[in-house]
């Protein structure tokens, strides 16, 4: 009881130090770090899920980020759609590519898995820079809108540094819940012993799929902030 306390009380002294850290720092320097540092936060999840927790080396979470970022300013600059679907749809799009990528490449070897994210992120990055109908190439999608709360646009690093911590607390709590639940353990029974979780009735390639296309979704997510914050 007294290491939860103690673990609960870390966690909300940490939380009360991120919310006063704005009234301490003046420099808009130091709030574009912390801005920077919250959004691959989110991105560092992504990983962790599916190397830490899955023992899936995986090399496309820059794309899935890529991804996020693209999807969430096209869908702003074009249909003039509010942050909060941007945001969701550059979640889906993460995931969806995730899912579409892990279908096969989870059915082969994890070397062989580790060398199709490394490709499907140099294809990422090739489609990024060479179709410039879509994505303008090395012009890069100027004027992308900022954040809106409640019809409110989201100006100045220190109203960015909320709207980005609030989104990452919700991604660590989101984090904490998914491997806590029965997914979480089975995603550590099959990184511990993937033949015993099979013998165990769990479906290993199901396991890991969900796993990776999550990962896709929070690098979606990532992005889309990455996006609306440099505009």
């Amino acid at each position: 009881m007294t290491d939860s306390r103690s673990h609960w009380l870390i966690i909300l002294s940490a939380i009360a130090v991120a919310l006063l850290l704005p009234i301490v720092v003046r420099s808009n320097y130091l709030l574009h770090i912390m801005i920077m540092t919250e959004i691959y936060v989110i991105l560092a999840l992504s990983l962790n899920l599916v190397l830490g927790y899955a023992g899936l080396l995986s090399l496309a979470p820059p794309a899935f980020f890529g991804i996020g970022a693209y999807t969430s300013a096209l869908l702003a600059l074009r249909l003039h759609l509010p942050f909060w679907i941007d945001i969701a749809a550059a979640g889906l799009g993460g995931l969806v590519f995730a899912a579409a990528i892990g279908i096969p490449s989870l059915r082969l070897s994890r070397h062989s898995f580790v060398i199709v994210t490394l490709s499907f992120t140099l294809l990422a990055q090739l489609v990024a820079t060479k179709w410039t109908g879509l994505t303008r190439g090395a012009m890069g999608l100027p004027g992308i809108p900022p954040a809106t709360v409640l019809g409110i646009a989201v100006m100045g690093k220190v109203a960015w540094y909320y709207l980005v911590m609030s989104i990452t607390l919700a991604s660590l709590g989101f984090f904490t819940l998914l491997v806590r639940a029965r997914l979480g353990r089975a995603i550590l029974t099959v990184r511990e012993d993937e033949i015993l979780a099979q013998a165990a009735g769990i479906n290993t390639w199901r396991v890991k799929l969900h796993t990776f296309a999550i990962s896709g979704l929070l690098g979606g997510v990532a992005g889309s902030c990455y996006a609306h914050y440099i505009t």
